[in-house]
């Protein structure tokens, strides 16, 4: 067991400073003095221990939103976000989150590794509870670990992530995350 979650952590890291480009996704922060276009979008319920999305999103869906919060929370330095599609018990979410939240709180930053879903592919358990294999580019670029520290550089990758999803009354949620490649 310790020697998995050693190989886990180790593989997270080198996934997560593996490729990073200088072309960040920026947010689209709209002008407060203008009226925002209305558009169909996935709200969330702010309560950390129920904070699911109100729209029913199938599990292709709730994981290609997870990809795109995952891209913001590495442009934007927060990671928060990612919990809107999490079960509160996610294995492996909140390390995944953490490393963003610790370089940050250290001074660091992440320019690139974006990561684009290839393809994936949806494996039924049972009525409650589906897995997700996904195969994901991650783009080349660089992680500062901490302030005053050299860029890590990484060339862009390919991984292999699975995700494990339990539908929660009308949402799927992202119940466990491993990083196999």
């Amino acid at each position: 067991m310790v020697r998995t979650r050693a190989a886990l952590a180790a593989l997270l890291a080198g996934c997560l400073l593996a490729g990073c480009s200088n072309d960040d996704p920026k947010p689209n922060i709209a002008d407060p003095t203008t009226s925002a276009p209305t558009s169909p979008s996935v709200s969330v319920s702010t309560s950390p221990t129920s904070a699911t999305p109100s729209t029913s999103l199938d599990p292709e869906e709730t994981v290609k939103a997870w990809v795109e919060a995952w891209n913001q929370a590495l442009a934007a330095g927060d990671a928060a976000p990612l919990v809107r599609y999490e079960t509160p018990g996610c294995r492996n979410c909140d390390q995944m989150a953490s490393v963003i939240d610790d370089v940050i709180s250290a001074g660091g930053s992440f320019s690139g590794g974006k990561w684009s879903i290839v393809s994936s592919k949806v494996v039924g358990i049972n009525d409650h509870r589906v897995k997700v294999n996904v195969a994901v580019d991650v783009s080349a670029g660089s992680t500062i670990k901490s302030a005053g520290e050299d860029p890590v550089t990484f060339p862009a990758d390919k991984r292999i992530v699975v995700y494990e999803l339990e539908k929660s009354q009308s949402s799927w949620l992202i119940d466990v995350i491993e990083l196999l490649s």
